[in-house]
C-alpha cells in the first residue's frame, strides 16, 4: 500500500512539474495590431503646355509614438512586423486626375540618407473611398522596422508618382499596419 501511495505521489509531483509550472524565463506574449496613418494632400495646378508632367511628390512624418498602443507598449515589445500597407482615397476632386499611372511609397532611411521604396502600385483608377492593399518589399520593411525600434520611431514617408493628367487634387491616407509582440 505504501509503495502504491509513493508511486501516486511521485506521478502527481511529476505531473505538476511538467504541466503545472510556468516557465518564468519565457513570459506570456501578446500580439497587438497598430495602424499608423497620415493624410497626404496632393495638389498640382493645370498643365500650361501638353509637355507638362502630371508627376507628384509629397512627404509626411509618421511618428509611431503618436499611436497610444505603440507608446504604452514600447518598453515591452519583443518583435515588430510590417503586416501590411494599404492606402485609402479620401477625396478625388471632380474634374481632376483620377488614375494613378505609377506610384511609390518610400521612406527616408536615416542610416543611408536615401529613400527606399517600400511598395509600388501601377495603373489604378482612383475614386472616393477606394482602399487598396499593396505588397511590401521585405528588405525595405526590415529597414523600416529598425527605425520603429529605435529611440526615435519617426519616419519620413514620401509618396511620388504620375497621374493621368493635371490638375491633381486628391487626399490619400497611406496606412502602415504593424504587428507588435509584447510581453504581458
Amino acid at each position: 500500500m505504501k509503495q502504491n501511495l509513493s508511486i501516486i505521489i511521485f506521478q502527481l509531483g511529476l505531473f505538476l512539474i511538467l504541466f503545472g509550472c510556468q516557465d518564468i524565463s519565457n513570459p506570456a506574449i501578446s500580439v497587438l495590431k497598430v495602424t499608423l496613418s497620415e493624410d497626404f494632400s496632393i495638389r498640382a495646378d493645370s498643365a500650361t503646355s501638353p509637355s507638362d508632367s502630371a508627376v507628384f511628390v509629397s512627404t509626411q512624418k509618421f511618428d509611431a509614438n503618436s499611436n497610444t498602443d505603440f507608446l504604452s507598449n514600447r518598453s515591452k515589445m519583443t518583435e515588430i512586423e510590417v503586416e501590411k500597407l494599404k492606402y485609402l482615397i479620401k477625396e478625388v476632386a471632380p474634374g481632376t486626375a483620377d488614375s494613378l499611372l505609377e506610384g511609390r511609397f518610400e521612406f527616408l532611411n536615416p542610416v543611408t540618407g536615401q529613400y527606399e521604396t517600400l511598395a509600388e502600385d501601377l495603373n489604378r483608377k482612383l475614386y472616393n473611398g477606394l482602399e487598396v492593399q499593396i505588397p511590401v518589399r521585405t528588405e525595405a520593411s526590415q529597414n523600416l522596422i529598425a527605425i520603429f525600434k529605435s529611440s526615435v520611431p519617426t519616419v519620413e514617408i514620401r509618396m511620388k508618382g504620375k497621374m493621368n493628367k493635371r490638375p491633381i487634387n486628391l487626399i490619400i491616407a497611406p496606412q502602415i499596419q504593424l504587428s507588435l509582440k509584447v510581453k504581458i
